[in-house]
This record gives C-alpha cells, structure tokens and sequence, in this order.
C-alpha cells in the first residue's frame, strides 16, 4: 500500500501547526474511555474517524470565520469551503489509511481475504462451529455422525417424517391449551416439507398436472390414482459391435434401432464383416421415454443396393432398459425368425434414476392387500413429496404402475426361513405390514435384501428400526460401548425443547460475541438457519424465542457487551403485541401466565437498562456510533415505556394489559433527557477542572473560567448538532428539552459569576457574550429561546453601563486631544479629530459585534450609540470653528501671501468630519447623494454640520477675497467722478495690479489644490470664484453705466479672465464657471465698450 500525496498535502504534513492538532484529536478524543471501548469493539469505520476529525478541527477554523459570518449564511458552509481545511482532511484521511493497511498483519490480512472470498457458510463449517458451541469434542462429533447416518437424506427425510407422525399423535392425546397452536405448527411443517420438490424440474416421476399439490389433495380427501404417477426420462443407447456372426454374406451390415412404442428411428453405418466374423459400429442415439422400464428393438440387416430392392433382414433383438446410475454394456443374442441365433449384439444403455426413484429392482412378492400373486415383478419405491413414498409394480413399457402401495402406516421387518414356506432359490425375504394387510418380498441375495429394508424403513417413517437378532444385539453392543446408545434411542418429544432452545441460544450468544468481529449479538447467515430449522422442526414457540433472546439481550448489555438495538426493537415490539393481544387476530394466540410474567420483569429490565444508556447517552454512543443506534435505542424506549407506564392497572378484567397513552413516552423521554444534560454538563464542567490546573468551585468561578466554560459549552453544542441532530429527528421535542435543561445549568453559574463580578470583568464578561450570542444567533432553535432571553436580560445592566463608561472616556480623551492639537494634517484630518475617530470607532464596533437580537433594548443602545457620535461630532465641529476663527482674524493675506496650512487642516478637518457622521450618526445617503433626514437627531446633525461647514468656507473665502477687495479699490481710484484723480489719470496709468493679483490666485490655487482634501477641493474653489465674481458685480452695481474709465475697462477684463483661466480646472468644467455673476459682468462690459467705441468716434467727427 503506497502513500500518495499532492504538494498542498505535503505541506500539510510538515506543518507544526497540523502536528499539533494531530496530537491533540489523539489524545483528546481517540483516548476518550467512552471512544477507546466502542473502538475495540470494531464501532468506528474508517469514514467516521475522519468526519469526528474534520467536525473537531471545525473548532479551530470557527473564530476565523466568524467575524465574516452573515445571519443567513451557515457557519459550517464556510468552514466546508476553506482550502485550508480542506487540505487537512484529506490527509488525514491518507495517513489514517495508510496507518491500518501497516498496522495490520500479514494473518489478519489472509482472515479478511477468506471472509471476504466465503459468500456463506458451508456444511463443515457449521458442523464445527457446534461442535464450538455445544462443547463436543471431534471423536464424538463422527461416532454421533455415523450412527444417525447425518450424511443419508433419505435417512433424516425417515426421521422427520416419524417425529411429524409422534408430535401428531401427542397432540391428540395432550389436548392442552396450545394444542390449536400446536396443530397450525405441525400443518405449517408439514405443508413446508410437502412444498419441498422432490423431482428434477423436467423430467423423473412427478404427480400429474391434475393433483401436482399434494395439501389439494389431502384436504379434498381424493386417493393417489395410477394416473397421477408420471415419468418422463432420456435413455442413452450406443451399438458397439456385433460378434460371432454366423452368416457367410460379404456384403455390408448395419443395425437399425428403435424405441418400442416410440416414434423415431436410428441407424448405424454400414460396415463389411472382418474375417473373425465381427463388425463394429459405436453408434449412439438417444430417445424420451415415458415407460421407467423402456424396451429398444434392435434389427441386424445386410445393405443391399438399388431403389426398388430392401434390405435383407439378419436377425433381431429386444433389450429391457432399467434405471442405473451408471451405464451398463450388456451382450444380447440376435435371434431369426426359426429363433436361431445368427450373432450376438454388444450395447451400452443408460437410463437415469431419477432422485426420488429411490429403490428399484426384480423382487418375489405377494399379498393379500396388492400383489396377490406369487410372481417375480418389477418393483420402484418413489417419494412424491417430502412426506408421501409409494411402492409401485411396473411392467415393460408401461407408462404408469400396474399395482402401487401407499407406504403411510405400514412396517417392514426381516422374515426368516422358517416363518413361512417359500422357494428354497429365495432365502432371503421381509415383509410390510399394517391394518390394511400383510405383503411379503423375497429376492436372492442378502446385500439386495439390505437395502430395501433401508429403504423401505426410511419410507414408512416407523419408529422400530429393522433387524435381524444377530445383528440387533452387535448393534446394542456397539453403542453402548460407545455410550451414544442413550443419545441415539432418546425420544426427543420428551424432551422440554422451550428450555433447549433457550440454552442452545445462549451459547450460540456467547461463542458469537467471542469472535473477533462486530456482530453486536447478531448471528452468521448460516447459524441463523441452524436456529430456525430448530424452532421449525421441534415447534418452538415465537413468543417464547423471541423473549428469550430479549433476555440473553439484557443479560449481555448489563454486562458491558454491545448488542445491536434493531434486534431488541424488533422482537420486543413482537412480544408487545402478542401479550397486549394486538397482533392481527387470524388465529386465536395464546398467553400463558409464565410468558407474561418473564415479559412483564424483562421489560422493567430493558426499561433501567435503555434508562441509564440515555441518561448517559454521550458515552454510550459517542460521537453517534455506532451509526442509528442512538436513534433506535430512543424507538425502543418509547415503546418500553408505553407498556411500563400503563395509566391506571396493569391489567383489564379481559386479563389485557393497557397501553399508556401517546404523551406519556414523549414526557418521560424529555423527562431522561433533562437528566442527560445534567450528565453532559458535569463532564463539560470536569474538562474545564482538567484544563485549570488550580481548584475550580462553582461558587467561586471567575470570569476567565467562565469564559472557558463557556466556549466548552458550544463546543458541546457544535458536536450535539453535528453528530446526533439526525438521532433526534423522531422526537425533537426531547433534543430541545436536552438543550434547553444543559443551558440552564449554566446559567447558575453564570449568574453567580454575575453577583460577583467587579466592574473590571466587564470586558471579560462582553467577550464571552459576544461567543455565546453569536453561536445562539446561528441556531434557529436556540435564537430568542428563553435561556437566550435570560443571558439578554442579565446583559442589558453590563452592556449600559459599559457604554456609559466609553462615553466618559471617549469625552475625557477629546479634551486631552484638543489641548494637544497643532493643526498639522494627519491622514485627511487633524491629530486630535484622527484620535477622538478611533474612540468613537471602539464603541461603534462595540456595538457591531454584540449583534443584539431583541427589540427594543437593540434599537435603544443603537440610538444611543448614535447620540454619543453625534454629540462628540458636534463638540469636534465646534472647537474647530473657534480655532478656524481665532486663526483668520489674526491673518493678514497680500498680493504675495499663500493660505496657511492650519487653516487649510482645519476646513479638511470639518469636510473630514461630515463625511464621518454617515457611517457614525447613523445618517442615511440616497442614491443621489443627499442626506436623508428621518429622526431629529439626524436632522439637527445634518443642519448643524452644514451651518458651521458654510461659516468655515466664509471664513476662509472672505480672508483669501481681501487682495481682490484691494484690487478692487485701486480700480475706484479712477472713477470719473473724482475729480482730482481725473486730473492724475495721466500721471497714473497702469497701476491697476491685475498681474500680481492673477498671480496671487494661481499660487493659492496649486497650493490648495495640493493640500485641500478631494472631497472638498470643488465646493471650496466654486465658492471662492463665485465670491469674487459677486464682488466685481457689486462693484459694477455701484457706478452707472457708461461710467467707466477706459483703465478701468482695460483691466477688468484681464481680471476676469484671470481668475478663469486659473480656477479652469479638471474637476471643474467650463459650464460652472459660466454663472450668473459671470453673465452679468460680459454684459456690463459690452455696453461700456459699445459706449467707448461711439465716443470715440464722435470725437473724431
């Protein structure tokens, strides 16, 4: 056997990781006592072994998966798919095969090939398998064989058929309570044994169409005819030669031969004479006969040549065919027609005897009830059914009997010469009789004489076996020497069978549960068959076999030894019936008072037994194994207790025991299962004791043993679920009953702990929450079941005041984070506001990961959750606003300054942070990217989130608009309103400093677009280009048109253009940029450059 393994399976092996767990699973669970003792007995296969290994190591893969877990999607599911798992194993599965193909040795291998090559159990072997059982040794095992001829059908056929005869006649003198029983018994062999063909299908004597069943027969009362016996057989010739042949012809002979009565006809070929005046031929042909003493005519011709010539006739012959084994050569003489012999034939014949033509032959007979006549005839003993022998007188080519005898009721006996005066040339005869008449046979050798008496004793069926003095007395002799004369000669009627059959099943109980298999009491095919051809043939009662296998049973259970529950449900349930009276009433039953006694204690018995096996169900039948027996056992008890627990008496004034009624099997079953949970919970509680090296109390439990406790607790569960959930699937009620009863011992101790736990076990007693709420939300019977509410309402206290610490802590670390804030950007915010997100994130999967199922305590804790973001929110929002306002009031910004990095962490810290109350605040985005406002609190947040980003833009903006306001007001110096400047204008051209201010706005543009975050980089630039634009439209507003100086004209339009081209950007299309102000301004300046163009050239006119 070679180890074939893949890369990923290679890797697996050299793992540590995977060492240890193969380490763990042996010694954990393989050296289990309760494992170990179902092991030895051969309860685990191979298949099994590796789904506990892969149902164990489930355990090591659950927590890594179980964060990403939906509600919906099975947990088991995931574990399935991993790759990793997966791996582990099948290899495991590799090397557990690999391991017993090594471990088992080169005889165990030879014992598996035989067992597996024997289809059934032959014969021998059943001989000595017995002789096992009953303790008989070899030697006496033959002397018993040779005595009772065991090896002679025809001599136990003789037996039978005298015990049916001796149990029939002690049934009519008896006349007991079970003789109506008794006689269905004896029909039912008897029609059983007359079933039994004792012909060849197709040919030998058989009953005729007409009264084929033998049963039709007795009951119409109808006598055996000649008719009815039929034979249909092949008869085998071949013409060897012809010798000594007198004629002196030299022309070529042949033979033509046929069968007498028949219709076919053969021929051999032609051949010339030999000079020893012999010929040879070796012809064979065959042909069907009807007759059992056929007869072949033979004609010995001379071939003569042309169409109108015969061919001469030699001689001719007549040969009698009777029925052998063997083929037999005879020489017949060829005789003409002056009966002159002309040669002499050499033919070989075979007529097959059929089986049940057990004797045939020539023999001397008279009577004076048949065979009235001294005569010599052709005698044929035939068995027509197991129970039906004849004896029947044949002539040649006779096709039915000329005389028969219905052997039923006679004897035969040895006759010696001087009882009756017969023909000297016969000395030895016998003789039948009965009340019918007298008949007696005579043949001429003593060996012929022997076995027809044999046969004719195995016929009658009588009870005194044939022998003559001598021969009787060497006989006794023998046997008594021997010490089998008693064993032998002993009338098994006698005999109390009932209590035979009960040893005889505890030690075939015993010697099967000695084997090295795992038969679990249930016998081999082949004693099985012993057993019932037992309780057949000596009418072994079935209510009597059936409760003392329950007893032998009960007896070997008690004793530690595995029995097979189907077999105990099946006959138990038999029992039941036959005792209630329930069994369908097609014969009258009955119940004898020892029979209801026995079940009555038996069923008391199988109830404490199956009681205990339940009680401790997990180690009886550990990890479900062997494989529905759990599930039969709780069958079994279910109807154990139906009887056992009768509402009201035992017994109605019929003497008919009362069932109970269907609920109270169901209570006491979830009655037993509450104690099993008891048991389950105190082994879990002893794993926790193994594991914890100090002294574990119950009233003193900490809140980490808890904890193991508790994860010991769902790995129970895991394994009840995995293992024996299909068990229960005929009385769930009771698996819920188990579940429930096993949780609520540990919600003692969990309340315990509770009392005495301090506030620092809080996140202690959390975490072992959010296992057991996890593990009770993936159950769909658990979830919401009154232990899961009693953990909920013992939680609701711990998980408030664990918020309320968060709270206080998230606040405490806000205000040390704000007094240490510089205002340099982290990530997309600031150093405080990146700290009071982290703490805000601890309570938000807080609240995540306890997955609390309850209405309305979930939704409360949730909202809360929601408050404490959104006022912290707030308090970030604000204490930004001032700092952002303390910073712009101080900030003085020219033609040349760029926007301090501060204030620009400070406007992505506000963006940052309305982005954050989504997910925090429970706020809800459309799919349009609006905010959906459906309580107050997300309305006041949205609002107030909105206002104090608006007041940071204007801040901002106005502080980055002071330039263009200053532009702005170098632009008014030419007003032609001012009268002075309109006399400097010509002093003062060109100082409208549109250059530096279009250079100010693209520096502060790169500098923005570079340190502003992304998702507030558009609004804020929209916002200060449009600012600036509704500042130049103010300005216009406030002169009249055509007021504008020519300087003024010249340089707005390099502003506005300026301020396009630098704010024309990728994320800003020139559709935005063409606003209102925008239009308003191009339209101004069309009029005031059409006003222009008039004035100048009307001052050229």
């Amino acid at each position: 056997h070679e180890l074939i393994l893949t890369n990923n399976e290679l890797k697996c092996i050299r793992n540590q990781e995977y060492h240890k767990t193969i380490r763990w699973y042996i010694c954990s669970i393989l050296k289990r006592h309760d494992v170990m003792k179902i092991c030895c007995q051969g309860g685990f296969s191979a298949r099994e072994l590796e789904n506990i290994f892969r149902v164990a190591i489930s355990r090591q893969f659950r927590d890594a998966v179980l964060s990403n877990v939906s509600s919906s999607e099975k947990l088991s599911k995931r574990i399935e798919n991993d790759p990793k798992f997966q791996v582990w194993v099948s290899t495991f599965g590799k090397l557990l095969e690999y391991g017993r193909q090594l471990a088992m040795s080169e005889e165990e291998k030879k014992i598996v090939i035989r067992k597996q090559s024997l289809q059934g159990d032959s014969k021998e072997s059943l001989y000595s398998t017995f002789q096992t059982i009953l303790g008989i040794s070899r030697s006496y095992h033959k002397k018993l064989f040779l005595a009772c001829q065991l090896d002679s059908q025809e001599e136990q056929e003789r037996v039978m058929r005298r015990e049916l005869q001796k149990r029939s006649e002690l049934l009519q003198t008896s006349r007991s309570v079970l003789y109506e029983e008794g006689q269905r018994s004896l029909k039912t062999l008897t029609q059983n044994l007359q079933n039994v063909s004792a012909a060849i299908a197709g040919f030998g004597i058989t009953q005729s169409k007409k009264n084929r069943k033998p049963q039709a027969t007795e009951s119409s009362g109808r006598e055996l005819t000649k008719s009815d016996v039929l034979f249909n057989n092949k008869v085998k010739v071949t013409v060897r030669s012809v010798s000594r042949i007198t004629i002196s012809d030299e022309k070529p002979v042949f033979v033509v031969f046929e069968l007498i009565d028949g219709d076919k006809i053969l021929t051999t070929d032609t051949k010339m004479i030999d000079r020893d005046s012999n010929v040879s031929f070796d012809t064979t042909g065959e042909f069907w006969s009807k007759s059992p003493l056929p007869q072949i005519k033979f004609q010995f011709k001379v071939f003569t040549q042309g169409l109108l010539k015969d061919d001469k006739l030699i001689g001719k012959c007549i040969h009698t065919v009777m029925p052998t084994k063997t083929e037999t050569t005879d020489t017949i003489p060829i005789i003409q027609h002056n009966d002159k012999i002309v040669g002499y034939l050499r033919v070989s014949t075979f007529l097959e005897r059929p089986d049940n033509m057990r004797k045939c032959g020539n023999l001397y007979c008279s009577g004076d009830y048949v065979f009235k006549e001294w005569k010599q005839r052709f005698m044929s003993l035939i068995l027509l059914s197991q129970l039906k022998f004849i004896l029947c007188f044949y002539q040649p080519k006779d096709t039915h009997p000329r005389e028969f005898v219905h052997l039923e009721g006679w004897i035969v006996d040895y006759l010696t010469g001087d009882t009756v005066d017969l023909d000297e040339d016969l000395p030895y005869r016998f003789e039948l009789t009965s009340s019918k008449g007298h008949i007696v046979f005579a043949c001429k050798t003593h060996t012929e004489r022997e076995a027809w008496v044999r046969g004719l004793f195995r016929a009658t069926g009588q009870a005194s076996t044939p022998m003559e003095e001598t021969e009787r007395a060497i006989g006794d002799n023998e046997l008594k020497e021997s010490g089998l004369s008693e064993v032998i000669n002993m009338d098994v009627f006698e005999l109390d069978h009932q209590e035979l059959f009960s040893k005889l099943f505890k030690a075939m109980l015993d010697h099967r549960l000695s084997e090295p298999v795992f038969s679990r009491g249930m016998l081999s095919s082949g004693q099985m068959f012993v057993l019932d051809e037992y309780c057949a043939r000596y009418c072994v009662r079935l209510s009597h076999r059936h409760l003392t296998c329950l007893w032998e049973w009960l007896n070997c259970e008690l004793r530690g030894i595995n029995i097979w529950p189907v077999m105990m449900l099946h006959s138990f349930g038999f029992c039941q019936m036959h005792v209630l009276g329930k069994a369908p009433q097609v014969n009258i039953e009955v119940v004898t008072s020892k029979e209801r006694q026995r079940w009555t204690e038996t069923s008391e018995q199988i109830e404490i037994l199956l009681t205990e096996k339940l009680e401790n169900f997990c180690s009886y039948f550990p990890f479900s194994c062997p494989k529905e027996d759990l599930k039969i056992t709780m069958k079994l008890y279910n109807l154990v207790t139906g009887i056992t627990h009768a509402e009201g008496t035992a017994y109605t004034s019929n003497s008919t025991m009362v069932s109970a009624s269907e609920s109270t099997p169901t209570k006491l079953l979830n009655s037993v299962m509450e104690r099993a949970a008891l048991v389950n919970y105190k082994n879990t509680y002893d794993k926790l004791l193994e594991e914890d090296n100090d002294e574990v109390d119950s009233a003193d439990l900490s809140v980490d043993q808890l904890y193991v406790l508790a994860q010991l607790c769902v790995d129970f569960m895991y394994e009840l679920h995995e293992f024996y959930f299909e068990d229960f699937s005929l009385y769930p009620q009771a698996f819920t009953s188990h579940v429930d009863a096993f949780w609520s011992f540990f919600m003692v101790d969990l309340k315990e702990t509770l009392d005495n736990s301090t506030d620092d076990d809080v996140v202690s007693l959390l975490k072992m929450f959010y296992s057991l709420n996890e593990y009770l939300c993936l159950q769909p019977t658990l979830k919401l079941s009154q232990f899961h509410q009693n953990i909920l309402q013992e939680f609701e206290p711990l998980v408030e005041g664990y918020l309320n610490r968060l709270n206080f802590q998230i606040k405490s670390d806000m205000l040390a984070f704000f007094k240490q804030e510089t205002w340099m950007p982290v990530s997309e915010c600031c150093f405080s506001m990146q700290g009071c997100l982290e703490a805000l994130e601890s309570i938000k999967t807080f609240i995540e990961q306890l997955h609390w199922p309850q209405e309305p305590f979930a939704g409360d804790i949730v909202f809360k959750v929601q408050s404490i973001c959104a006022e912290k929110f707030e308090e970030a929002v604000r204490f930004t606003r001032q700092q952002c306002e303390l910073a712009t009031n101080s900030l003085s910004i020219n033609f040349t300054s760029l926007l301090p990095k501060p204030i620009i962490t400070m406007v992505n810290t506000i963006m940052y942070l309305s982005v954050q109350a989504v997910p925090f605040c429970g706020l809800k985005v459309s799919d349009e990217g609006a905010i959906d406002q459906e309580s107050n609190l997300a309305s006041e947040l949205h609002s107030f989130l909105e206002t104090n980003l608006g007041d940071i833009f204007r801040m901002v903006i106005s502080k980055l608009c002071e330039p263009f306001e200053l532009l702005l007001k170098q632009m008014a110096k030419y007003d032609p309103s001012d009268g002075m400047l309109s006399s400097m204008k010509v002093m003062l051209p060109g100082k409208i400093q549109t250059e530096h201010y279009c250079l100010f706005l693209k520096m502060n543009f790169q500098h923005l677009s570079g340190t502003l975050v992304t998702a507030v980089f558009t609004q804020f630039m929209m916002n200060w280009y449009e600012t600036q634009l509704r500042l130049l439209v103010r300005w216009l507003r406030n002169r009249p048109d055509f007021s504008l100086d020519q300087a003024q004209l010249d340089a707005i339009p390099l502003i506005v253009e300026g301020i396009r081209e630098v704010f024309q950007d990728d994320d800003i299309e020139e559709e935005q940029l063409n606003t209102e102000s925008y239009e308003e301004i191009e339209d101004r300046l069309k009029i005031e450059h059409s006003q222009a163009a008039v004035m100048k050239a009307f001052k050229k006119q």
